[in-house]
């Protein structure tokens, strides 16, 4: 059972996904909450989410959220109603070999007209189909 299988069960939609200006957070936005997902760090290592690649098609009331997936240590596979979303991580623990893993845990789940949250932690959209651009 992965960590973000709340999301899947909570029923919802997946509008969008934020991430906190040094990598080590993940917000949900669906229909009625944010969930908020921190990485686990270790003494000397940082981990954080590094990358995240949507489906071609985004659909005009968010991604119905079918499963999600551990993939090994690498991040997570969100299957939804379009086609995979998947999120890289990264772990550095300073010796250079800077190899990929991440590990997660659920942080906070926030109804979204609680607007203090928002306002405390700076979060930007990751953006959709960056070859695209």
């Amino acid at each position: 059972m992965s960590e973000l299988d709340l999301l899947k069960q909570s029923g919802y939609s997946l509008i969008s996904i934020y991430i906190n200006q040094d990598g080590t957070a993940l917000r949900f936005e669906t229909d009625l909450y944010f969930y908020i997902y921190r990485t686990r760090g270790e003494c000397c290592a940082a981990i954080y989410f590094e990358d995240i690649e949507y489906p071609s098609v985004k659909p005009e009331h968010g991604y119905g959220v079918k499963d999600i997936r551990s993939i090994n240590e690498y991040g997570y596979r969100i299957v939804t109603d379009v086609g995979d979303i998947v999120i890289s991580g990264r772990y550095d623990d300073g010796s250079g070999w800077g190899g990929y893993a991440v590990d997660c845990y659920l942080y906070a789940v926030i109804p979204k007209d609680f607007d203090d949250y928002k306002a405390s932690v700076e979060w930007s959209e990751f953006k959709e189909n960056k070859e695209a651009e």
